[in-house]
């Protein structure tokens, strides 16, 4: 198991995860999509397939659309 801390807006809670989790297991488990969200592992832009790791930093920011 690993812990990751996640920043959703400003709440930051730590969330537990199986070894070997990708970002997208991550989405799933907080009940996002990949297409309505950007996300930053220790601050840098990654994509689904990211591999996280024990103590990560992940920030996930909704994407606005309007018109």
């Amino acid at each position: 198991m690993i812990r990751v801390k996640v920043k959703i807006g400003r709440e930051v809670k730590e969330i537990e995860l199986e070894d070997n989790s990708k970002v997208i297991d991550l989405l799933k488990k907080l009940g996002y999509s990949r297409e309505e969200v950007v996300v930053l592992k220790n601050r840098e832009v990654v994509i689904e397939e990211e591999v996280l790791k024990d103590g990560d930093f992940i920030e996930i920011i909704r994407a606005i659309s309007g018109g």
